[in-house]
C-alpha cells in the first residue's frame, strides 16, 4: 500500500490548479493500492463539508483561527507541520507551492508551467518572489510533476535538472461535462445574463497579459468590415486596459467584455461562440483548446510553446507574434465551413484523450515506480 499525504490546499477552488488537484484526487483515490490524507489549513467559510468529495482520511491545520487570519503567520512552519505529520511515503503537492517544512519524508511537486518567468509580463518584484519559490521548491523535491512535454523540457533546461527527475502528468477534461446538450432556454438565460452576441470569437482569460488579447484585437480591427458586421468578439474577466485598448482600435462596439464567467456557465458560452482563439504567448499546457474541441468548438492557438502538443494537429496555428496571421485565420475559419468540420472532428477525438481517468493513471504509475524505487 502507498501511503501519501496530499496536499489539498485551495483543491475546493475553481482555478485551473484547483481544478487539477480536486479531480487527480478523486480519481487517484479509486486506485486500491493508493491510501490518501488529505491534508488542508484553516480558511474563512471552508472546513470538511468542503471536502465531501474526497474518498480519503483528512487532516486539517491545529493552528488556531485568530493566527491564521495574520498574513505574517501564513509561511510558519507550525502552521503546515501537523497536516503533513503522519508516516507516509510521500508528500504530494499538485502545485509548486511548498511550505517550508522539514518533511520526513520524499516530497513530489508539481510545477505547471514557466510562464511568469518565461515571458517577463508581471512586475519586477513578483517574477524575483516567483523564481524565489520555484527554486526552492526544485530544491527540496525528490521529483517534479508536469503538465506537457514542452513544460517538462523548459523545467529541466530553467533548472538544470535531469529528465528523470521530471514526470508528465497531463491535464484532464470531464467530457461529460463539455460534451452534453443544453435547451434553448438555457443557452438564452446565458446570452442575456452576459449580453452576449448571436455570433462571436471567445476567448477566456483577458487579464492576463500573456494570453496576446491585444494582438487579437489588433487582428480583428483590420477585419474587414463585412466580417466584423457579422460576427463579434467576447473576451472573458473584463480588462479595463484592453477595454480602452479596443476604443483606440474603434471596435469597442464589436466587442463584449464580460466579467468573471461562473464555471457553470462556461460550456455554453464555448458552444455559442463560431471559433474559440488560444494564441497565446506561452502555457504550461492550455486547457482551454481541449475543452472548446471537446465542445466542438474549432481554435486558433499558437504554434509555439506547449500549445501543438495540447491541440494535436486539429486547430489553426498561428505565430501569436504575428498579427496579420491571427487575422489571416480568422477570416480563413469564418468562411470555411469544411475546415470548421474537420477540425470540429479532428478536435472531439484530440480531446478525448485528456480525461482525468488517463491522468489519474499517468500519477499512479509514477507514484508506484517511485515507491518501488525507494523500497
Amino acid at each position: 500500500m502507498i501511503k501519501i499525504n496530499l496536499d489539498l490546499r485551495n483543491a475546493c477552488s475553481t482555478s485551473g490548479i484547483g481544478n487539477f488537484k480536486r479531480n487527480l484526487a478523486i480519481h487517484i483515490a479509486r486506485f486500491s493500492d493508493i491510501e490518501l490524507r488529505g491534508c488542508y489549513n484553516y480558511t474563512r467559510h471552508l472546513n470538511k463539508k468542503n471536502y465531501d468529495w474526497f474518498e480519503g482520511k483528512l487532516n486539517q491545520s491545529f493552528v488556531l483561527d485568530k493566527l491564521v487570519y495574520n498574513n505574517k503567520n501564513f509561511h510558519l512552519p507550525i502552521y503546515y507541520e501537523n497536516m503533513f505529520s503522519s508516516n507516509a511515503n510521500f508528500n504530494l503537492f499538485l502545485t509548486y507551492s511548498l511550505p517550508s517544512v522539514k518533511f520526513k519524508n520524499p516530497v513530489i511537486s508539481t510545477i505547471h508551467d514557466l510562464i511568469v518567468l518565461k515571458t517577463r509580463c508581471e512586475s519586477k518584484q513578483f517574477i524575483k518572489a516567483h523564481e524565489r519559490d520555484l527554486n526552492f521548491t526544485v530544491r527540496n523535491s525528490s521529483l517534479i510533476l508536469t503538465v506537457s512535454e514542452s513544460s517538462k523540457t523548459d523545467i529541466c533546461n530553467y533548472f538544470n535538472l535531469s529528465k528523470e527527475k521530471v514526470k508528465i502528468v497531463h491535464n484532464g477534461i470531464e467530457i461529460q461535462q463539455f460534451s452534453r446538450e443544453y435547451s434553448q432556454e438555457e443557452i438564452f438565460n446565458i446570452q442575456k445574463k452576459y449580453n452576449l452576441p448571436s455570433k462571436f470569437i471567445l476567448s477566456f482569460g483577458g487579464y492576463r497579459k500573456h494570453k496576446n488579447i491585444e494582438r487579437l484585437l489588433l487582428a480583428y480591427s483590420q477585419l474587414p468590415y463585412s466580417i466584423r458586421k457579422e460576427l463579434k468578439l467576447v473576451i472573458t474577466n473584463q480588462n479595463s486596459d484592453l477595454i480602452q485598448f479596443a476604443k483606440k482600435c474603434d471596435i469597442r462596439k464589436d466587442v463584449t467584455f464580460t466579467p468573471f464567467i461562473d464555471e457553470k456557465d462556461k460550456v455554453i458560452l464555448y458552444k455559442m461562440s463560431l471559433m474559440v482563439y488560444y494564441a497565446s504567448l506561452y502555457e504550461g499546457f492550455g486547457v482551454p483548446i481541449i475543452e472548446a474541441q471537446a465542445c466542438h468548438i474549432p481554435v486558433i492557438t499558437s504554434n509555439i510553446s506547449s500549445m501543438p502538443e495540447a491541440a494535436g494537429n486539429s486547430a489553426i496555428f498561428v505565430n501569436p507574434y504575428e498579427i496579420k496571421e491571427i487575422e489571416e485565420a480568422i477570416i480563413t475559419l469564418f468562411h470555411d465551413q469544411l475546415l470548421r468540420e474537420r477540425l470540429i472532428h479532428n478536435g472531439y477525438s484530440n480531446a478525448l484523450k485528456y480525461t482525468w481517468e488517463k491522468s489519474a493513471k499517468e500519477l499512479h504509475d509514477i507514484l508506484h515506480n517511485e515507491w518501488i524505487n525507494t523500497n
